[in-house]
């Protein structure tokens, strides 16, 4: 099932009984959000069994926590006939996205792109209809794209731009919040237009290499970085999916919304990265932690969206920052940062139980959301 109907399984009932909340304003100057809270202490024995029992019920792939800078718990499990180890990569969907805002930023630091630039300035070919849609409202998923993926398959970019930009709109640019993927493919086009270069190039030279993420790579790409095999589903190993088998699986739907690879540790290193951008040149915090968007309540948190990422504010304070990816190949991952100073990473190449993800299933037994 694609990351587009599972989003929408997992938050459709929830988001139709609630309104659009507002739509905050994206600069590229902002205020660092605030994490609160003390670090509790760990309870590994716990952790230990509860994660052999979801194990026992089909989980496969990795796990990792740490309080602070402390890594507590790096393990394998269920790995389904794939030798697994906890530095193995796994595809990571729509963490992807992450990085997308983030090389967006980047460029907009760089004075090379401005938030409020519409799709004229990359696309001179735009239609009537889509020529206001700004780089904003594809980031905060507001451009009103339906739940498409219109540039998976289509390998050269001016073909898929071209794809994307012929499907009919499902609402008005700037009126409500849509999760999908073809604002992200666009803006990954764009990060090409601007730089004159592959959006993999950018993405590896400006974020990944700055932040030491050197078992992080790319979908089929020349410049995939992670020597070992990617984990895929019921235990394969490759590098691509099947139908990728005889070519190049080089396609805008894989350079954008999704596409990418990792391990445990590049994705705790990259949720560091989040609390310390300066160290990758970047002058402010990184969007992947600003409240932006506010899509939905759940209890007494106020869910956000920004920079590919879901935030929780309970009143002033960000309780959790979540990054999320799920695909056709089974795989799921998430990176959680919690009010108590605990990060989760889950990578799974073993489906979805119940309609989740067994990221958040799993994280949510080790430190439920209070």
């Amino acid at each position: 099932m694609s990351e587009r109907r599972l989003q929408e399984r997992g938050h459709a009932a929830r988001s139709a009984a609630r309104a659009l909340a507002a739509l905050l304003v994206v600069s590229c100057a902002v205020r660092p959000a605030t994490v609160t809270g003390q670090s509790p202490p760990v309870d590994t024995q716990r952790i230990a069994g509860m994660l052999q029992a979801q194990a026992d019920s089909g989980f496969s792939g990795n796990i990792l926590i740490a309080v602070g800078d402390s890594v507590i718990w790096r393990r394998s499990y269920g790995a389904q006939g794939l030798a697994l180890t906890p530095r193995s990569a796994f595809w990571i969907a729509s963490i992807t996205k992450s990085f997308t805002a983030a090389a967006v930023q980047k460029l907009c630091g760089q004075r090379r792109l401005a938030l409020d630039d519409s799709l004229p300035s990359f696309f001179p070919d735009a239609p009537a209809d889509k020529r206001a849609i700004t780089v904003r409202q594809l980031l905060l998923h507001t451009a009103g794209f339906g739940s498409t993926y219109s540039g998976g398959g289509i390998s050269t970019r001016a073909a898929a731009v071209k794809a994307i930009l012929s499907q009919p709109l499902a609402r008005t640019p700037g009126s409500g919040y849509q999760y999908e993927d073809d604002s992200y493919e666009l803006l990954g086009a764009i990060v090409e237009v601007v730089t004159r270069e592959p959006w993999d190039a950018f993405v590896q030279r400006e974020l990944l290499s700055p932040a030491g993420l050197l078992r992080t790579g790319f979908w089929c790409r020349r410049a995939h970085s992670v020597p070992l095999p990617v984990a895929g589903a019921h235990g394969m190993s490759s590098r691509c999916s099947a139908h990728d088998a005889g070519g190049p699986g080089d396609d805008l739907g894989h350079r954008g919304a999704n596409g990418m690879s990792s391990t445990l540790d590049d994705l705790l290193q990259w949720s560091h990265v989040h609390a310390t951008p300066h160290a990758i040149g970047f002058s402010g915090p990184m969007e992947v932690g600003v409240p932006r968007l506010l899509v939905r309540r759940e209890g007494d948190l106020d869910v956000f969206y920004s920079g590919g990422a879901r935030i929780y504010r309970r009143g002033s304070n960000v309780t959790e920052v979540m990054l999320s990816g799920n695909g056709d190949d089974g795989h799921t991952s998430i990176v959680r940062i919690l009010e108590s100073g605990m990060t989760i990473v889950v990578l799974s190449n073993a489906g979805s139980p119940g309609g989740t993800t067994w990221s958040s299933r799993i994280a949510e037994r080790i430190a439920p959301r209070g």
